[in-house]
């Protein structure tokens, strides 16, 4: 058996948060997320340099608008056209002539929709097929707007034609027919296709296999509330949010000093096909929402003048399985330099030797030289550990010729270094710089750990020689009440509460995540599986990054694996997840070409992919996985063994698995060597996939609305732990632990279908007033060998824990208000308890804040968690009122979130409802220091909450 050994160093973008322009080594960094001008829909003008924006509103980056506040009627700039209800022309079979703008009508029958087109009162000719047609008028009064066209349901593929243009479809035609029947259909329709004189001609194409065919549903009542619409292009799936399109422009001044510099703009991620104007120039369009970018946009500035950037970003049709977001929802900098500069993407760190006495590292740096002469420079390079000592000092003269970027090399010795790993995540700081003369060119900063990782199937995973397995899970990108806006400081808390509870990984589901999670992966331990895309050349979405794959993987994959490949925390490329074509003949050619790209720029990790069953054999997998470094199964723990028999050298981990089914999952990591690890679906509750923790996919509702969550994680969205983490605890922690929960006697969001990804409906919850004297089932999640059941002090249950009870204990226990403790016995010793008690009535609103500092940046965050407690400071579960919340002082409301899965109350406030006794409420500091002071009550019952916060000036080195 070859045993693979990669050994890595590692890259943690500690400038991340450089919130003031920082020169160091003859380069200036500027975060460039203040002071924007932003507005919705299209409109004509605005890349110009000249263009008024001055009515636009003023924001700051990160921006999300599809977390923002819904207006109750639809925006001047947009126009729907419902066309579910009414007279359409109708004829049976298909024609690609019924399509054009002057197609033959006179032997079309007129129809009323919404109905099942098999009540039409006409002899049936080729039945899957049919052709609508329908006029709209659209005048000149219209340019400009954004005009979408509601069909409702429509069984089960349809294209849409305007004018001959096709401009919308959902399902897939034959022969590769992929049904979306119980989808409800809008359909923008882009300016280039519309006559704006008259008359337009709508042409819908519709292929029905089985059931009911046509136009057969209209459009639902649309509900507005907060962020969400019913009417949502998204629906469940973007968790009935609303995209769109949006412009931001961006006003700022370069010096007459800087005449001779070089300028980059550089951005880390928008959703989605954002192009880019400098001053009225065209520099591109970006298409993939999750993947950074950058210009360079030195020929195009303006020294001495003020300068425009404008930014068009596009997120419309279906294009997302989850919460996405829309806008510039992460970091945008723009960075200056002398013309030769180091290309920050092509400076690699790679080892050839890792351990504690000498360490052998290859240092890479890409340098690009914009002027046309060839340039003698000094090249020093200098390594400081964790406590700014310098370790290594070393120089060269190198000739950077014009053009590039051109590589150069260098050979670092660390003596007694200290290695990177999730209980000890060391970092060394690497400082290359170049001189012309004495003068500084330009300077490039890496964060960077050692560490080495080697796998195989009898000794597992390996990270420093040391066996370990992964404790993991399914991160999706968005920060819950803030939406997909990327804040370092939303990043770090994420990864915090997860190292806190005892996971050492996370999968960034399934796109690439921001600098700073990663950055705050590094600095707190984490290790990283890295998912590239979501999908490749076939669709899951009508208009998801299918659309863009061929033309754009290769620079999309390179950007990523170049920005990240110096990171320790990184320790898997993973190509994608459930790609739809995983089974198809000639897949392997796209695995190959995927897998050979990456390690063209990075052959230090191995590469993966998450992949489970469908209808296929699931043998055919090998010809996927065979390809592979390492296997990712979805959900497929039956298969390890006999897949194990049949390919002994394969190494697994499980990619996603259910909640429900955590004992057995992680049953098979601890005795199975050659199952690496478990990735929970999911760490995190996130926005979109409604529902999912609590309805199967099959024989859901039509409509989930008002479900916008997915309820399927350990947290919820407030960073709340959910009943499921607990008994995660029980299986990882090898300190006693003993957790004690309540079934509900009646189901919170009623009868569920399915519980694949859910949990049983259980809370910490001994408040039950009106239900005195009955009993109720307890469950105990313990890893003890005995627990035990005390109410009001007295032993009223035990029972001794077996395998077979895998955790888990139940008891019914009669309702007695006061305390129950779960009591966890060891060697008939309590090592544990866990408590329940009743609470009074709501008397207090008590604030928690996550720290009592702001930095004055106008990016740091503080998360003050809000409850309801009685008199005695006990907290009540059951009170559900609307609290109102007021901040003064250099800090603002950003977001404010319950963790309530079906709340459809506004995200920025300034009132919402508890939920479980609790909300919480963020502050984002502004620029300027002081005291931030919060006011949160109800409508007068309770004594108001009160707290103030210290917003100060000092400067963050690092991330946090």
């Amino acid at each position: 058996m070859i045993r693979r050994i990669v050994t890595i160093i590692v890259f943690s973008a500690c400038i991340i948060s450089m919130l003031h322009a920082q020169v160091f080594s003859g380069r200036e960094t500027v975060l460039f997320d203040f002071d924007w001008r932003f507005r919705k829909g299209s409109i004509a003008g605005a890349a110009q340099s000249d263009f008024n924006d001055k009515k636009w509103r003023a924001v700051n980056l990160p921006h999300d608008w599809s977390i923002e506040d819904l207006p109750v009627v639809s925006d001047e700039n947009d126009k729907v056209i419902n066309l579910s209800t009414g007279r359409w022309k109708f004829i049976r079979g298909d024609n690609p002539e019924y399509k054009e703008y002057s197609a033959f009508e006179g032997n079309w029958d007129l129809v009323e929709v919404p109905a099942d087109w098999s009540s039409y009162p006409f002899p049936e000719v080729a039945p899957n097929w049919g052709w609508y047609r329908r006029s709209v008028v659209l005048g000149e009064e219209d340019r400009g707007k954004n005009i979408s066209v509601q069909l409702g349901k429509i069984g089960e593929a349809d294209e849409l034609y305007v004018n001959g243009k096709l401009v919308g479809s959902s399902g897939q035609m034959p022969p590769s027919f992929v049904s979306a029947k119980n989808e409800d259909r809008v359909y923008l329709i882009p300016p280039s296709a519309i006559n704006y004189n008259g008359r337009n001609v709508l042409a819908l194409r519709v292929y029905r296999e089985t059931g009911e065919g046509g136009i057969y549903r209209d459009k639902p009542v649309r509900i507005i509330s907060g962020p969400f619409d019913s009417y949502s292009e998204g629906g469940p799936e973007t968790g009935y949010t609303v995209g769109g399109i949006g412009w931001y422009r961006k006003v700022f001044h370069v010096g007459e000093n800087d005449i001779s510099r070089a300028f980059r703009i550089k951005f880390d991620g928008v959703y989605k096909d954002a192009e880019v104007w400098i001053n009225g120039h065209k520099m591109g369009i970006h298409n993939n929402g999750y993947t950074p970018f950058e210009y360079n946009v030195t020929e195009y500035i303006r020294p001495g003048e003020d300068n425009v950037l404008a930014v068009k970003v596009t997120n419309t049709g279906r294009n997302s399985r989850w919460y996405s977001g829309s806008g510039i929802y992460r970091h945008v900098w723009l960075v200056k330099s002398e013309k030769i500069f180091h290309d920050d993407r092509y400076c690699k760190l790679e080892f050839s030797k890792v351990d504690t006495v000498s360490s052998i590292l290859n240092f890479t740096a890409g340098i690009e030289n914009i002027t046309k002469d060839t340039t003698l420079l000094r090249w020093l390079v200098q390594i400081e550990d964790a406590d700014g000592n310098e370790v290594v000092l070393q120089e060269k003269m190198i000739n950077v010729f014009a053009g590039g970027p051109h590589e150069f090399n260098m050979k670092l010795n660390i003596d007694h270094a200290r290695l990177w790993n999730p209980e000890h995540p060391y970092l060394y700081t690497l400082h290359s710089t170049l001189f012309s003369g004495l003068k500084p060119m330009d300077g490039h900063i890496i964060s960077f750990g050692l560490r080495n990782i080697s796998y195989s199937a009898d000794k597992g995973f390996m990270l420093n020689g040391e066996s370990v397995v992964l404790k993991g899970g399914n991160l999706p990108h968005d920060n819950g009440a803030l939406g997909a806006r990327a804040f370092d400081a939303a990043e770090f808390r994420k990864i915090k509460l997860l190292k806190d509870a005892g996971f050492n990984a996370v999968r960034t589901v399934h796109n690439p995540p921001s600098s700073a999670l990663l950055a705050a992966c590094d600095q707190l331990g984490v290790m990283v599986v890295e998912d590239l895309f979501d999908v490749w050349r076939v669709s899951r979405l009508p208009q998801d990054y299918h659309m863009y794959f061929d033309d754009n993987w290769k620079k999309d994959l390179a950007s990523v694996v170049l920005r990240d490949r110096n990171h320790p925390s990184v320790m898997m490329w993973s190509l994608g997840d459930d790609v739809p074509e995983r089974f198809d003949p000639g897949v392997e050619d796209m695995v190959k070409a995927l897998s050979d790209e990456i390690k063209q720029y990075d052959n230090t990790r191995p590469v993966t992919a998450g992949i489970s069953r469908n209808s296929t054999e699931w043998k055919r997998a090998d010809n996927f996985f065979n390809l592979l470094d390492l296997a990712g199964y979805n959900y497929q723990s039956e298969t390890y063994v006999p897949d194990h028999q049949r390919v002994p050298e394969r190494v697994i981990w499980n990619s996603a698995s259910y909640p429900y089914q955590a004992w057995n999952y992680w049953e098979s990591v601890v005795k199975y060597p050659y199952v690496i690890g478990d990735f929970v679906w999911s760490a995190f509750d996130y926005l979109g996939d409604a529902g999912l923790g609590w309805y199967s996919k099959q024989g859901e509702p039509d409509v989930l609305y008002p479900w916008t969550i997915s309820y399927c994680g350990d947290f919820d969205i407030t960073g709340n732990k959910r009943p499921q983490l607990y008994y995660r605890n029980t299986l990882w922690s090898s300190k006693p632990e003993v957790h004690l929960f309540i079934r509900n006697p009646k189901p919170v969001f009623g009868e569920r279908s399915k519980i694949e990804w859910g949990w049983d409906d259980i809370s910490p919850v001994w408040t039950w007033k009106g239900y005195e004297s009955l009993f109720f089932e307890a469950v105990v999640y313990s890893n003890c060998d005995e627990v035990k059941l005390f109410s009001n002090g007295k032993e009223i249950a035990g029972k001794k824990m077996t395998p077979a009870m895998k955790n888990t204990a139940t008891f019914l226990v009669r309702y007695e208000p006061g305390t129950l403790v779960a009591a966890g016995i060891n060697q008939q010793k309590t090592v544990s308890t866990s408590t329940l008690k009743t609470s009074g009535f709501p008397a207090v609103i008590v604030l928690k804040p996550s720290k009592d500092i702001l930095v004055a940046d106008g990016q740091d965050l503080v998360y003050v968690d809000v409850e309801i407690h009685d008199d005695k400071g006990v907290l009540n579960p059951n009170y559900r009122i609307p609290l109102s919340f007021v901040v003064d002082g250099p800090g603002e409301i950003v977001g404010i979130g319950n963790g309530d899965p079906q709340n459809t109350e506004s995200f920025q406030g300034p009132v919402k409802s508890t939920y479980n006794g609790k909300c919480q409420v963020i502050i984002r500091s502004k620029r300027e220091a002081g005291s931030v002071h919060l006011h949160v009550a109800d409508i007068g019952k309770l004594i108001p909450g009160e707290l103030t916060i210290k917003s100060e000036s000092t400067r963050r080195n690092f991330l946090w």
